[in-house]
């Protein structure tokens, strides 16, 4: 569900104190609903790719013999065919009837990881997590040393010179590629429900997730945690990159065609992602969600949190859904929202900022104090030194979902 977000004048207008650093120059407008850079054919994605097992591969770490390493083909780089490497598992049928399937996508400082691959399994879908930066897996987890180069396989990381003068050779344009491709391959496997495939990815992975979920129209739902777009404004995970390159390859140039439902997962000092940039991204899709969750930390390990399996459940298998936002609005300071929720509501919660944009993100100090849940709205008074500030629920269930940022970010 879209929420209501404002501009900085309306908090001014509210009369809420609001000192920040002037936002920096926007490099990008973000593109209409349909549009896509013809950097992918889909036609040819959607094709069943050819699979191989990867039985030469050898891996100094146990798995489980429910997921298999295969390789599978994917599009051409620098002109030569090329092969992605990916673990997969398909449980049994629940009641003889096919099982929904998830799409694992890892972050930068990953590769294809056989125990994210078997977290999934166990919960009863069929998965598929592919490497996307030409490696395949040496250890179980993240860091130096848990992978290497795969021979005949695409790119490690982007080049923005290289990238612009051949994008298909890009790393974007080939990690969409892998990932689209390994979506196309797991729909096809038996006992697998096809209509009930979801993606999530973290980092690298959120990134990439935001732009598959605008070119694979075949998803049911997105869970990107981390990622975001506006690349180029705050973050430094891109620093230095030309704005052509992030008209090509930014996320936000690809938000607004995203169909599916789509729920951000993310937190306030994270450093690769800028708070701004990542609250500006959820503003984009038209059925979003987001959790905000405070003292998240940003590594492959942290970015599986609880609301990730329970959101995926809710659209999968007719789970209780997190709750939902509507009716977002701010007034004579104080902020409020009305929600709806599928699971018994323990909580509600004001965060908030004092510091501005002169402030690095990763170093902000951020409080929490309680707000006023009443039947089906949360109210709370917005502190008067508060810079950016947003309203978070907290169910039973231990998951929490949160309306937009209001503040010193917002157009």
């Amino acid at each position: 569900m879209n929420v209501f977000c404002k501009s900085l004048v309306i908090s001014m207008l509210c009369g809420m104190a609001v000192t920040a650093a002037p936002y920096p120059k926007k490099l990008l407008i973000p593109a209409a609903p349909g549009h896509s850079p013809a950097l992918w054919d889909t036609e040819e994605l959607f094709k069943t790719p050819t699979a191989t097992p990867a039985t030469d591969l050898k891996f100094d770490f146990n798995y489980s013999p429910n997921i298999r390493p295969i390789y599978l083909e994917s599009i051409a780089y620098q002109g030569k065919p090329t092969r992605i490497f990916a673990w997969v598992g398909v449980p049994a049928a629940e009641d003889g009837k096919p099982v929904p399937g998830v799409v694992l996508v890892h972050g930068g400082g990953g590769t294809a990881f056989a125990y994210w691959a078997e977290k999934w399994y166990n919960r009863g879908y069929a998965v598929i997590a592919m490497d996307t930066v030409g490696n395949r897996p040496l250890t179980h987890f993240e860091g130096q040393g848990c992978r290497v180069k795969l021979e005949g396989s695409g790119p490690e990381r982007h080049d923005f010179e290289k990238d612009l003068v051949n994008p298909h050779d890009s790393w974007t344009a080939q990690a969409v590629a892998a990932v689209v491709k390994s979506h196309s391959y797991l729909r096809t496997l038996p006992g697998v429900d096809a209509s009930r495939i979801c993606i999530t990815g973290i980092s690298w992975g959120g990134y990439l997730t935001n732009i598959v979920s605008a070119v694979d129209k075949r998803f049911l739902a997105a869970v990107p945690v981390y990622g975001c777009g506006f690349l180029g404004e705050f973050s430094g995970t891109v620093a230095g990159a030309p704005k052509e390159w992030l008209l090509k390859f930014d996320p936000c140039m690809f938000l607004r065609s995203v169909e599916c439902p789509i729920h951000f997962v993310g937190h306030p000092v994270d450093p690769p992602y800028h708070w701004a940039q990542w609250v500006r991204s959820t503003m984009l899709p038209a059925k979003v969600g987001r959790s905000t969750l405070l003292g998240m930390l940003h590594s492959h390990y942290h970015g599986m949190p609880k609301e990730v399996e329970v959101y995926i459940d809710s659209c999968c298998k007719g789970e209780p859904k997190l709750p939902e936002w509507y009716d977002e609005a701010i007034g004579d300071g104080v902020i409020s929202a009305r929600y709806k929720a599928y699971a018994p509501v323990d909580k509600a919660t004001i965060a908030w900022t004092e510091d501005g944009l002169d402030i690095d993100c990763a170093s902000r100090k951020w409080q929490e104090a309680p707000a006023e849940l009443l039947d089906g709205e949360v109210r709370a008074t917005v502190p008067e030194k508060a810079t950016f500030y947003y309203l978070t629920l907290y169910d039973a269930r231990g998951c929490r979902v949160t309306t937009c940022g209001y503040g010193w970010q917002n157009d």
